[in-house]
């Protein structure tokens, strides 16, 4: 699963040449970009919209940052793998199909998102339903986040080898199942693992999303699409809280999940009828880096477990150090992997530009920022505050229709002023607004 997408600027050349060939090395218009080198660019894109509200635009001039950035985008897809008979679909004439395929993954990422923070008003409720403690309930918040951040990398890197819109339709069905299977869960260890079923099927849905976009816009239009995307993705963000308190307040906390069937159902359909013409593989299964994937899953969930079990249980507690001790090694071994592997699932030289470099520190940074307001808002203004469940989603409310309303905008101003001053202002803004709810009192 930011900032504004500054990795959009390099299609600048692509689109000055016409359609179709922001896919080709920009310094030789020969060899196109392989799928897994269109998909850091895409990945980067659409979760670069979802903090900042400001959209993918295109960069001005060709400046050696562009030469550097192109050289190591280039350099990724001629390490990756593919065939000749790899399909490579040009930007798509007909306004109707685009907007069509749009629908899809617009479905796709917003039930995805939305999923990640909906849950967190309910966990007082389900924690009575089945007489657990709030440290074991939270993780049915947690083993979903988990779960996407450790499978979103390589998810990335699967989709590319199985083909784009089967693994996007599949990733729908999958989370369409799970939620249903958290609705009937039993039991906490139940409704836990049907929330690993749900992030699994988010992860590919949202690894492939942005990807399939970019395969149907052409470069002149990728602003404002990906800043409709920003806006969805931050919508489901930030309307989880207010929307999954007013339904479990009402209906009870299993229909926080019931309510995913219908619309899953319609996604998948929509879904297998748009996506159509997309589905050719793109490579072959045995170029998946299994060691990466692993790595960088037990790294996740090693640093997860360890901060969560730190503060209660105590930081010197052998498993807890243990955790955290192993999680900079399990890294380090991801890193090697993806330094000496023959195909990598990220390229690090694309680390070497400032430009990716500076966009990814300030993305990890914005969501850090991001999700403990929106995880502890809800309980501060029902326990604290006295406000009711209703009142409390109205107020959380104004953030994501001030989302929806302000993120179209700052595509089109990205495509004409560039990315920088769209993303520096949304930043000062966020900051401004942690600032202000520091001051907030009992009153």
């Amino acid at each position: 699963m930011h900032v504004t997408p500054v990795l959009s600027r390099f299609s600048t050349t692509a689109s000055r040449a016409g359609p179709g060939a922001s896919d080709r090395a920009p310094w030789s218009g020969k060899k196109p970009l392989s799928p897994p080198a269109r998909s850091y660019r895409a990945i980067i894109g659409v979760h670069g919209a979802a903090s900042s509200g400001a959209a993918a635009g295109r960069g001005r001039g060709a400046s050696a940052r562009l030469y550097t950035a192109a050289r190591s985008l280039y350099n990724a897809a001629r390490a990756s793998p593919s065939t000749s008979q790899e399909a490579r679909t040009p930007p798509v004439t007909d306004a109707r199909r685009r907007w069509h395929v749009f629908a899809a993954v617009a479905i796709g990422t917003f039930m995805a998102t939305l999923d990640s923070s909906i849950v967190n008003v309910s966990l007082p409720t389900i924690s009575r339903d089945f007489g657990i403690d709030l440290s074991i309930a939270q993780w049915v918040v947690l083993a979903y986040l988990m779960t996407v951040a450790a499978l979103l990398l390589p998810a990335g890197s699967f989709v590319d080898l199985v083909g784009r819109a089967r693994s996007f339709t599949a990733g729908l069905a999958l989370f369409t199942l799970g939620s249903l299977a958290c609705g009937v869960a039993p039991s906490e260890g139940a409704l836990i693992a049907a929330r690993v079923l749900q992030a699994i099927g988010a992860a590919l849905t949202m690894a492939t999303g942005a990807a399939l976009l970019l395969d149907v816009w052409s470069p002149q239009q990728r602003g404002q699409v990906m800043g409709l995307m920003g806006m969805i993705v931050s919508v489901g963000l930030m309307t989880g809280p207010p929307l999954g308190g007013l339904i479990s307040g009402s209906l009870g906390w299993r229909w926080v999940f019931y309510v995913n069937l219908p619309v899953g159902v319609i996604g998948v359909a929509w879904a297998v009828l748009s996506l159509r013409g997309t589905r050719e593989p793109r490579g072959r299964l045995e170029a998946f880096d299994i060691p990466g994937a692993a790595a960088l899953g037990l790294f996740m969930i090693a640093l997860c477990l360890g901060l969560t079990f730190g503060p209660k249980q105590g930081w010197g507690r052998p498993m807890v150090a243990g955790l955290l001790v192993a999680s900079p090694v399990l890294l380090a071994g991801f890193l090697w992997r993806q330094a000496t592997a023959r195909r990598p699932m990220l390229d690090l030289g694309l680390f070497r530009n400032a430009t990716f470099s500076s966009a990814s520190a300030a993305s990890l940074l914005s969501f850090t920022g991001q999700f403990p307001i929106f995880l502890f808002l809800p309980f501060y203004l029902q326990n604290v505050a006295g406000y009711s469940e209703t009142h409390t989603g109205l107020t959380i409310f104004i953030v994501p229709l001030l989302t929806a309303v302000l993120a179209p905008s700052s595509g089109h101003l990205s495509d004409r002023w560039g990315t920088l001053w769209p993303s520096v202002a949304g930043m000062v803004l966020r900051a401004a607004s942690c600032g202000a709810l520091l001051m907030l009192g009992r009153e």
